[in-house]
């Protein structure tokens, strides 16, 4: 099983400031992960990344702090992104 970034996924997700990125580094290094990364399960046994981008590359960029999946079934791409747009109006 491998974690995918897909960019329009991404791309979706309004960036944290520089502030927020490092106060959310300094936990998670700190604290470790506390948040479950959300994945859309593929057939093939991968994963499509919809919420947690910034939680995985702090993850890789400290040697691989561990940290939980949450997998979702979505009937397709729209569906991700409107819970994706759902999920950021929240924030």
């Amino acid at each position: 099983m491998s974690i995918i970034i897909d960019k329009e996924f991404q791309s979706l997700i309004p960036p944290l400031t520089p502030e927020e990125l490092q106060q959310l580094e300094e936990n998670c290094v700190k604290e470790g992960i506390r948040d479950a990364l959300i994945v859309w399960k593929q057939p093939d046994g991968n994963d499509i990344l919809i919420d947690g981008h910034n939680r995985w590359n702090i993850s890789v960029k400290h040697g691989g702090i561990p940290f939980q999946i949450s997998r979702m079934d979505f009937s397709d791409r729209d569906a991700v992104i409107a819970w994706i747009a759902d999920n950021q109006l929240g924030r």
